[in-house]
Order: structure tokens, then sequence, then C-alpha cells
């Protein structure tokens, strides 16, 4: 004796593929996204001109590069690394979130 007749296995199994199909876009939707942001860098430069901040997908500095305007700017150069450093992070987040799935959001 089972607990379920013939059509209410089917539609169980049915309801379980359905569901699979599901968790397989959504990781795939994912593996994308993460595959997106990797390969994701940031690149500003100050207003100045005096400093040029990479980040790299990771969220990481990758690079700081300081410009001839940076080195006559020495004396002020720490807060305008200090803030386009800065700046450059929260640039990169704002495009990360900008490439999350929807269903993530």
């Amino acid at each position: 004796m089972t607990l379920f007749d013939g059509s209410d296995q089917r539609a169980t199994i049915e309801k379980l593929e359905a569901l699979q199909a599901q968790a397989r876009e959504r990781l795939s939707s994912l593996e994308s996204a993460h595959s997106q942001t990797l390969g994701l860098k940031t690149v500003l430069t100050d207003d100045q001109g005096a400093v040029t901040v990479t980040v790299s997908g990771r969220g990481d500095v990758e690079d700081v590069a300081i410009t001839p305007t940076g080195i006559r700017l020495r004396e002020a150069l720490g807060p305008i690394v200090t803030e386009t450093i800065a700046e450059a992070k929260q640039q990169h987040n704002e495009r990360l979130r900008s490439l999350q799935p929807p269903s993530l959001q």
C-alpha cells in the first residue's frame, strides 16, 4: 500500500522537477554574476588629476598611481589619496550591486 495513488506521485515528481529546474536557473545566474564581478575593475581619478585608484573585482585596492600633479601637491596628497580610495570603493560597490541578479537585490 502506498501513501499516494499514481496521479499524486506524478504530480509530486513534476513539482520536484520544477523546483530542481528553478534551482539550476538560480545557480546559473549566481555563477554568471560571480564571474562578472571577478573581472570587474573600477578606476577613478580625483578631480585634480593627482591620483588614480584601481579597485579589483574582489573590492581590493589594486593600484594607486600618483601623477606629476600629485607630486606637486605632495603636502595635500594624503587626504586626496584617502578620499579617492574611499570614493573608488564606493563606486565599485555600487557597480557590484547593479550586477546582482534581481532575486538577490
